[in-house]
Protein backbone atom coordinates (compact mmCIF):
# COMPACT_ATOMS: atom_id res chain seq x y z
CA UNK A 1 0.00 0.00 0.00
CA UNK A 2 1.23 3.41 -0.85
CA UNK A 3 1.20 5.99 1.42
CA UNK A 4 3.01 8.70 0.29
CA UNK A 5 1.34 11.34 -2.04
CA UNK A 6 2.12 10.91 -6.27
CA UNK A 7 3.97 13.76 -7.58
CA UNK A 8 2.58 15.41 -10.08
CA UNK A 9 4.03 15.74 -13.67
CA UNK A 10 5.05 19.56 -13.46
CA UNK A 11 6.56 19.33 -9.82
CA UNK A 12 8.88 16.40 -11.18
CA UNK A 13 9.73 18.49 -14.41
CA UNK A 14 10.43 21.64 -12.25
CA UNK A 15 12.79 19.83 -10.49
CA UNK A 16 14.73 18.02 -12.82
CA UNK A 17 15.54 21.08 -14.81
CA UNK A 18 16.26 23.24 -11.36
CA UNK A 19 18.50 19.72 -11.02
CA UNK A 20 20.04 20.38 -14.25
CA UNK A 21 21.07 24.11 -13.34
CA UNK A 22 22.30 23.14 -9.81
CA UNK A 23 24.68 20.49 -11.22
CA UNK A 24 25.88 22.67 -13.97
CA UNK A 25 27.11 25.23 -11.11
CA UNK A 26 28.61 22.58 -9.70
CA UNK A 27 30.33 21.53 -13.02
CA UNK A 28 31.63 25.16 -13.17
CA UNK A 29 31.71 27.09 -9.67
CA UNK A 30 33.92 25.71 -7.37
CA UNK A 31 33.06 23.03 -4.65
CA UNK A 32 35.86 23.17 -2.35
CA UNK A 33 38.81 25.92 -2.44
CA UNK A 34 41.83 25.20 -0.36
CA UNK A 35 44.68 26.97 0.42
CA UNK A 36 48.07 26.64 1.98
CA UNK A 37 51.11 28.26 2.27
CA UNK A 38 49.98 31.19 0.20
CA UNK A 39 48.77 28.31 -2.51
CA UNK A 40 45.37 28.30 -3.35
CA UNK A 41 43.66 25.61 -5.32
CA UNK A 42 39.79 25.39 -6.32
CA UNK A 43 38.12 22.23 -7.24
CA UNK A 44 34.80 21.67 -9.17
CA UNK A 45 33.01 18.22 -10.46
CA UNK A 46 34.95 18.43 -13.53
CA UNK A 47 38.61 19.23 -12.49
CA UNK A 48 38.64 16.84 -9.38
CA UNK A 49 39.18 13.93 -11.89
CA UNK A 50 42.02 16.19 -13.21
CA UNK A 51 43.97 15.19 -9.25
CA UNK A 52 44.20 11.32 -10.32
CA UNK A 53 45.30 11.64 -13.92
CA UNK A 54 47.98 9.91 -14.56
CA UNK A 55 47.76 7.91 -11.19
CA UNK A 56 46.54 4.52 -11.03
CA UNK A 57 43.72 6.19 -9.30
CA UNK A 58 42.80 7.19 -12.52
CA UNK A 59 39.95 4.47 -12.52
CA UNK A 60 38.49 5.95 -9.49
CA UNK A 61 38.28 9.06 -10.92
CA UNK A 62 36.29 7.90 -13.56
CA UNK A 63 34.24 5.97 -11.76
CA UNK A 64 33.33 9.09 -9.84
CA UNK A 65 32.73 11.29 -12.71
CA UNK A 66 29.91 8.52 -14.18
CA UNK A 67 28.56 8.37 -10.94
CA UNK A 68 28.64 11.63 -9.72
CA UNK A 69 28.14 13.86 -12.87
CA UNK A 70 27.28 11.73 -15.91
CA UNK A 71 24.87 8.77 -14.73
CA UNK A 72 23.00 12.13 -12.35
CA UNK A 73 22.97 13.90 -15.50
CA UNK A 74 21.47 11.55 -17.77
CA UNK A 75 18.76 11.03 -15.37
CA UNK A 76 17.53 14.14 -15.26
CA UNK A 77 18.21 15.09 -19.00
CA UNK A 78 16.10 11.38 -20.20
CA UNK A 79 13.03 12.08 -17.32
CA UNK A 80 13.00 15.91 -18.50
CA UNK A 81 12.70 14.44 -22.44
CA UNK A 82 9.99 12.23 -21.52
CA UNK A 83 8.19 14.54 -18.99
CA UNK A 84 7.91 17.61 -21.42
CA UNK A 85 6.18 15.29 -24.22
CA UNK A 86 3.65 13.44 -21.11
CA UNK A 87 2.67 17.08 -20.26
CA UNK A 88 1.62 17.44 -23.82
CA UNK A 89 -0.26 13.67 -24.33
CA UNK A 90 2.70 13.09 -26.01
CA UNK A 91 5.35 9.92 -26.20
CA UNK A 92 8.56 10.99 -26.40
CA UNK A 93 10.50 9.03 -29.11
CA UNK A 94 12.36 6.66 -28.08
CA UNK A 95 9.78 6.00 -25.12
CA UNK A 96 10.43 2.54 -24.85
CA UNK A 97 13.84 2.34 -24.98
CA UNK A 98 14.32 5.10 -22.72
CA UNK A 99 12.10 4.20 -19.78
CA UNK A 100 13.75 1.80 -19.00
CA UNK A 101 17.32 3.18 -18.97
CA UNK A 102 16.33 5.27 -16.82
CA UNK A 103 15.36 2.55 -14.39
CA UNK A 104 18.55 1.21 -14.41
CA UNK A 105 20.47 4.18 -14.57
CA UNK A 106 18.59 4.90 -11.15
CA UNK A 107 20.85 3.24 -8.57
CA UNK A 108 23.94 4.74 -9.81
CA UNK A 109 23.57 8.35 -9.11
CA UNK A 110 25.79 8.87 -6.04
CA UNK A 111 25.93 12.53 -6.37
CA UNK A 112 24.79 12.52 -2.33
CA UNK A 113 27.49 10.16 -1.59
CA UNK A 114 30.29 12.87 -3.42
CA UNK A 115 28.43 15.34 -1.52
CA UNK A 116 28.68 13.68 1.93
CA UNK A 117 32.89 12.96 0.86
CA UNK A 118 33.07 16.17 0.51
CA UNK A 119 32.12 17.76 3.68
CA UNK A 120 34.36 14.71 5.60
CA UNK A 121 37.12 16.60 3.49
CA UNK A 122 36.27 20.07 5.00
CA UNK A 123 35.90 18.43 8.53
CA UNK A 124 39.23 16.06 8.23
CA UNK A 125 41.32 18.32 6.85
CA UNK A 126 40.40 21.87 8.17
CA UNK A 127 43.11 21.50 10.96
CA UNK A 128 45.88 21.23 8.29
CA UNK A 129 44.89 23.93 5.41
CA UNK A 130 42.25 26.28 4.93
CA UNK A 131 39.43 25.06 3.32
CA UNK A 132 36.25 26.88 2.46
CA UNK A 133 33.25 25.91 0.74
CA UNK A 134 32.33 27.07 -2.75
CA UNK A 135 29.21 27.80 -4.28
CA UNK A 136 29.35 24.16 -6.21
CA UNK A 137 28.77 22.70 -2.89
CA UNK A 138 25.64 24.32 -2.08
CA UNK A 139 24.22 23.42 -5.70
CA UNK A 140 25.23 19.98 -4.96
CA UNK A 141 23.58 20.17 -1.66
CA UNK A 142 20.09 21.34 -3.44
CA UNK A 143 20.98 18.82 -6.57
CA UNK A 144 20.91 16.08 -4.02
CA UNK A 145 17.66 17.34 -2.24
CA UNK A 146 15.78 17.68 -5.90
CA UNK A 147 17.20 14.38 -7.04
CA UNK A 148 15.82 12.22 -3.97
CA UNK A 149 12.53 14.21 -4.48
CA UNK A 150 12.62 13.08 -8.53
CA UNK A 151 13.49 9.54 -7.01
CA UNK A 152 10.31 9.51 -5.69
CA UNK A 153 8.43 9.53 -8.78
CA UNK A 154 6.87 6.45 -10.31
CA UNK A 155 7.93 6.29 -13.76
CA UNK A 156 5.65 3.50 -14.10
CA UNK A 157 2.88 6.20 -14.14
CA UNK A 158 4.19 7.48 -17.73
CA UNK A 159 3.22 4.02 -18.59
CA UNK A 160 0.02 3.64 -17.70
CA UNK A 161 -1.12 7.22 -18.97
CA UNK A 162 -4.03 6.28 -21.39
CA UNK A 163 -4.13 9.50 -23.31
CA UNK A 164 -0.52 9.16 -24.90
CA UNK A 165 -0.27 9.42 -28.53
Amino acid sequence: MQRHRTLSLQFVLASTLSGIIFLLIALIWPVLTTSFGGIRNEVNLLTAPDAFNGDWFAITAYVMVFVCVAAPLAQVLLLSWLLAFALNNRRAPGFSALLPLLKVLRPWAMIEVFFLGALIVVVKVGGWVSVSLGPGIWSLAAFSGLLAAVHRFDSATLWSKQDLR
